[in-house]
């Protein structure tokens, strides 16, 4: 997961230790994942109609393994994206998530980490380099998961909602293939570098970035040039 907040307070009294695919039921609170598995929500309107309303879970990833998160088809997850993604990821090395249900979006909230980038937590080992946030500006973020060799809107079939200036290109490995990303404002290509081979791992561009002003309803697209996917954020800035 992306950013770095700080934790609201829950009181997560029940707690289990999960090895195996698992739906979650209305009575677990705290989850402990232990290998590469897929922890499935439950139906949100369902956890509303047995009277569970504002249901939420912590989950951890306890192994060295890529944990999955996957919602119920009704529903979604919040991920910075205007359509809200379908999974999410939990990486090794005790990430974890604090998600709630919200009746009226039919969507689960991330209560932590908030969907956000974090440039100064992803810089440190100097993969990342460029320019350096300036302050006073507002930088915002998107996240879309590639989908192989077919290119991804990064906001919607309409395009960019507002003229915006991309500021840089994060993507977090979800498998262990190799391949190139490239991000492309309409026809023309923004940045292209090589995704890591190491699930959960991070690479990205913020420095060498070409076409980078969008106007609105502009198209952007992310795509990989193989079977190899990312999480790609984008972070940029908006009127």
């Amino acid at each position: 997961m992306l950013g770095q907040f700080l934790t609201p307070s829950y009181n997560f009294r029940n707690s289990k230790l999960v090895a195996a695919n698992t739906t979650l039921t209305a009575s677990d609170e705290e989850i402990q994942v232990n290998g590469a598995y897929t922890m499935t929500l439950p139906s949100i309107t369902s956890l509303f109609q047995n009277g569970n309303g504002g249901k939420a879970y912590k989950i951890y990833n306890y192994g060295t393994s890529t944990v999955t998160i996957s919602c119920n088809a009704a529903d979604t997850i919040e991920d910075g994206s205007s359509a809200g993604a379908t999974s999410i990821y939990l990486y090794a090395n005790t990430d974890y998530v604090i998600i709630e249900a919200d009746l009226q979006k039919k969507q689960w909230r991330l209560i932590y980490p908030k969907p956000a980038f974090d440039a100064s937590k992803y810089a440190k080992d100097g993969s990342i380099t460029g320019e350096k946030l300036e302050t006073d500006k507002m930088y915002h973020s998107v996240s879309v998961d590639t989908s192989g060799t077919t290119a991804v809107n990064v906001f919607s079939s309409a395009g960019a909602p507002c003229d915006l200036t991309i500021t840089g290109i994060i993507a977090t490995a979800k498998d262990t293939i190799a391949s190139n990303i490239t991000l492309t404002n309409g026809t023309s290509g923004v940045s292209t570098f090589a995704k890591s081979a190491t699930a959960g791992a991070l690479t990205g561009e913020d420095g060498d970035l070409t076409y980078y002003s969008v106007t609105a309803a502009d198209t952007l697209t992310v795509v990989s040039s193989g079977t190899g996917n990312v999480r790609a954020t984008i972070t940029y800035t908006a009127p």
